[in-house]
């Protein structure tokens, strides 16, 4: 059994601003920018304590969990076949 990081640590980790994801806001996938998708929380995982997303659709209700960094990770730009550099998720404007 992994013992779990010091409380403090852990909720620096949970700190939402730090990867420019803002809690309660609406976002989009690259690939399909008429869906959207509200953030519900920045957590950690229980696995390997790392920060992840969990965002709900708005098209079907479904709540998704998406790591923050990493591959497909939701902070990760996407390279399209153009060479294009996109975000994977955007912010919703409006």
């Amino acid at each position: 059994m992994m013992a779990h990081t010091d409380s403090k640590d852990l909720q620096a980790k949970l700190e939402p601003t730090q990867y420019n994801i803002e809690v309660g806001a609406y976002y989009y996938h690259y690939k399909n920018p008429q869906t959207h998708y509200q953030v519900l929380h920045i957590a950690l995982s229980e696995w390997d304590e790392e920060p992840v997303v969990v965002y709900q659709s708005l098209a079907d209700s479904i709540i998704w969990v998406r790591k923050v960094s990493g591959e497909n990770g939701w902070d990760t730009p996407i390279t399209l076949a153009d060479g294009e550099v996109v975000n994977r998720f955007e912010r919703v404007r409006g």
